[in-house]
């Protein structure tokens, strides 16, 4: 609730996004292999650093990766992909995508609102509007896809993460 309350500017520092995504994706790893949940991770080609605020990201993510679960916890199919990528315009895309029940198409704008939820009494409503207040500080994004297989969800973070100057472009 204080990150979402307070303005505050990304601190940001070199930081590898492929190690920050993949914490993530262990701290959730052993509650994954207990409700029997299909958990993968496939990180981006590129180990660069990027600027980008680690902590937050890690939180954002983290925010995405707990919703997945819990969408999945009723599903035949337990699944949860967790990739990272590059896109043309060298932003990172961080796609995490479940096999859940979805979300609505009239729902897809408002549950980045504080305090909504589709969890009922589950959920705080909370988590979603905290990550896109974050993608929001650092010039990115998050919006919902419909993911390749048709099924689930695919929620995606979008951040044009610069790269650090190398030594030899400062001292020029």
């Amino acid at each position: 609730m204080l990150t979402f309350s307070k303005e505050r500017s990304p601190q940001l520092s070199p930081t590898h996004l492929n190690e920050v995504v993949a914490d993530c994706v262990e701290l959730v790893r052993v509650r994954s292999e207990q409700e029997g949940v299909d958990l993968v991770f496939q990180p981006a080609r590129t180990s660069e650093e990027v600027l980008l605020d680690s902590d937050a990201i890690h939180r954002a993510v983290l925010n995405l990766l707990t919703n997945a679960l819990d969408a999945v916890a009723e599903s035949l199919t337990k699944r949860i992909r967790v990739t990272i990528a590059i896109n043309a315009d060298q932003e990172f895309l961080i796609d995490v995508e479940d096999s859940g029940p979805g979300i609505a198409l009239e729902d897809r704008e408002k549950i980045f609102s504080l305090f909504e939820s589709t969890k009922g009494s589950q959920g705080t409503g909370i988590g979603l509007a905290v990550t896109a207040k974050i993608m929001h500080e650092h010039g990115g994004r998050v919006e919902v896809m419909t993911p390749a297989s048709d099924q689930g969800s695919c929620f995606r973070l979008t951040l044009p993460a610069p790269r650090p100057a190398s030594a030899s472009e400062t001292l020029a």
